[in-house]
């Protein structure tokens, strides 16, 4: 009984950092020759649920902008980066709007 545990137990250790890294970016781990367009909608998407989850928590969509960006530009970009996509090399940042007499302008 003692054999069958620690033989399962060193068959989940041995497996753990595949699972890791499958669960880091599931859609590009699926198929590691995926198009910059299916890289692009995978971003977009991944964008789309950070939206709903500030929408969600009671953010009005006028009051945010999303935006998927060059890892390097995001550094400089002055928003808050909120998610990351397409293994690291892009990143969706956060930028509050302000509103001031009709105007937009973007606060970073």
């Amino acid at each position: 009984m003692k054999r069958f545990l620690m033989i399962g137990a060193m068959l989940v250790a041995g497996f753990m950092p595949f699972i890791a890294q499958a669960a880091q970016d599931p859609v590009a781990s699926q198929n590691p020759n995926m198009s910059q367009a299916q890289t692009v909608i995978a971003c977009e998407n991944l964008k789309e649920q950070i939206e709903h989850k500030i929408i969600s928590n009671g953010v009005k969509q006028a009051d945010f902008t999303l935006e998927v960006v060059d890892a390097e530009q995001a550094i400089n970009d002055g928003g808050k980066i909120v998610g990351s996509c397409n293994r690291g090399k892009q990143k969706i940042v956060y930028s509050r709007v302000t509103h001031s007499a009709g105007n937009e302008k973007s606060d970073k």
